[in-house]
């Protein structure tokens, strides 16, 4: 038993520490053709700059285009503006 939980938290880890590094070399890589127009909102035509905002345009982009909801909020977030705090 104790060796299966330290097995869960080593993975777990390993999962933790992928997706930072997937994430920081995301924040390596320049905006490129179709990432321009992901990180402006659809509701406002402005920098997504905020969870709400991301939402809203979530909403917008939902029922206006395809309705990929799940794949898009993730792409919305990668290139939404100051996530970390700084500006993207």
């Amino acid at each position: 038993m104790k060796h299966k939980r330290s097995s869960l938290i080593s993975l777990a880890a390993l999962m933790l520490v992928i997706a930072a590094f997937v994430t920081y070399l995301n924040d390596l890589t320049p905006l490129f053709a179709d990432d321009f127009s992901y990180s402006i909102s659809f509701s406002t035509i402005r920098p997504i700059r905020s969870l709400a905002e991301l939402f809203r345009s979530q909403y917008v982009h939902y029922y206006a285009l395809n309705g990929r909801s799940v794949v898009q909020n993730y792409g919305f977030d990668l290139y939404m503006e100051d996530r970390y705090g700084y500006g993207g």
